[in-house]
């Protein structure tokens, strides 16, 4: 873990339901950034709370380095759109 934000728009009562979605929000070769929306149900529009995390890939020594293949493919299996890709760096 690189990254974690978290900010509140609007508030929920503690009985409330509410809808959490995690996904990309592209796919940077090092470190995808995930953001999982909270709502309410009935209204998806207005997120009640954002978050954003950002996760390293790193190699033996320590270094940033692109996720696998394998890895990235798992997390593409749960995006209902696929995120766009970036080309590597370097």
């Amino acid at each position: 873990m690189r990254k974690a934000t978290v900010e509140y728009h609007a508030p929920a009562r503690y009985d409330d339901e509410l809808l959490v979605c995690g996904g990309q929000r592209g796919s940077v070769a090092a470190a995808p950034p995930s953001r999982c929306p909270c709502t309410a149900p009935e209204d998806t529009s207005r997120p009640l709370v954002s978050v954003e995390l950002v996760y390293v890939c790193v190699d033996r020594r320590g270094a940033p380095t692109a996720w696998p293949p394998e890895i990235r493919e798992r997390m593409h299996r749960y995006e209902a759109v696929a995120p766009a890709e970036e080309p590597p760096r370097g």
